[in-house]
């Protein structure tokens, strides 16, 4: 195996570790991984591997009775966000040895404990945000359904507000405001996505011929899928016209029309008042207490209402794939934005904890 665009030559001691981990990614995401970008080599002079003796001896991360609380991950991690406490996690495995490095940290720490309502209004806007690391590595392995591109404009609907909070502060608060240069807010994504997205969204795109999912893709975004989505909702608006128009012919008050995905749409009339049913009626079902029925105009609507849902599926999963790749495009400064934002939840807590 070749890892050399990764730095790794055919003769490192640690090419054939690589190359196994690499194929056992590959083998369970059935496809090269969209989110490895790099492949870091451990140096001895930038940072400690604690091995998980150590750790236990230390109770790192457990107690020796086997529990977090009282561990040392748990009196220092104060952090609201996944990110900032697999950051914690990241620091407490493998600790800094750079000088610089961990002055830098020191300052963060200093200078957000001296500025509580900066920290307790960053804390607020990123919990109404997502795992932007998460979400990235899905979006890169075309993973990703609605809620996490939802997930995704919920994170960048927050950042102008953390950029703007942060250069708020003081010069003298150099280490925030130098934070804060590399909070970007991605504008064109932002106002794609609220364009694009729905603001409830379902789990998943599908066939909704009952008219109770939830859409993608916002009306008014594309023209064609509009349309379509106009052609089924006239069909439903027409089947509910159906009953009642129904009830009033046969003057059966309690006539119901249903659809279930065995049978789809079929009318249903208590055995009560099967005397009073329409030559034109088709037998469907039989029910305990109940008839089930369909006519040819009925049947022939279904076929239409199915139809234009279909297509309007199909070009809303298009809409929303094309969401998806333009989306892409700003993936590497996401990923940039992710880190920092995971630093902001750590050092903030941290300040904190120290004040």
């Amino acid at each position: 195996m070749n890892l050399e665009g990764f730095g790794i030559g055919l003769d490192h001691p640690a090419l054939g570790v690589a190359g196994a981990l690499l194929v056992y990614v590959e083998d369970v995401l059935k496809g090269k991984p969209g989110n490895l970008r790099r492949i870091e080599e451990f140096k001895e002079e930038e940072a400690l591997i604690l091995d998980p003796a150590t750790q236990r001896n230390l109770e790192v991360f457990r107690t020796s009775s086997q529990t977090r609380k009282g561990s040392l991950m748990d009196s220092m991690d104060e952090t609201v966000t996944a990110a900032g406490a697999r950051l914690l996690e990241r620091y407490l495995t493998s600790p800094e040895r750079d000088l610089g490095e961990i002055k830098k940290r020191q300052s963060l720490v200093n200078e957000f404990s001296k500025v509580p309502e900066v920290v307790r209004e960053i804390g607020q806007v990123l919990k109404t945000g997502s795992d932007l690391e998460r979400i990235l590595g899905r979006l890169r392995n075309r993973l990703v359904r609605p809620r996490e591109l939802g997930g995704l404009r919920a994170t960048i609907r927050g950042l102008p507000r953390i950029r703007e909070v942060l250069l708020q502060q003081q010069d003298q608060y150099h280490a925030i405001r130098e934070l804060a240069l590399q909070v970007e807010t991605f504008d064109e994504l932002a106002s794609m996505l609220e364009d694009a997205l729905e603001e409830e969204l379902p789990a998943d795109i599908k066939v909704d011929v009952k008219g109770e999912g939830g859409r993608v893709i916002r009306a008014g975004y594309d023209d064609t899928f509009d349309q379509l989505r106009d052609l089924g909702s006239g069909g439903k608006r027409w089947i509910l016209d159906l009953e009642a128009s129904e009830r009033e012919k046969t003057g059966i008050s309690n006539l119901k029309l249903k659809y279930n995905g065995a049978f789809g749409y079929f009318i249903e009339i208590t055995k009560a008042n099967l005397h009073a049913v329409p030559e034109h009626y088709v037998r469907k079902q039989t029910m305990t207490n109940a008839e089930r029925f369909y006519t040819e105009e009925l049947r022939q609507k279904e076929k239409e209402i199915i139809n234009a849902e279909e297509q309007a599926v199909a070009k809303e999963q298009e809409i929303f794939l094309h969401v998806v790749e333009k989306s892409l495009e700003y993936a590497d400064g996401l990923s940039q934005v992710a880190e920092v934002l995971a630093q902001l939840d750590l050092f903030s807590s941290w300040g904190a904890i120290l004040r």
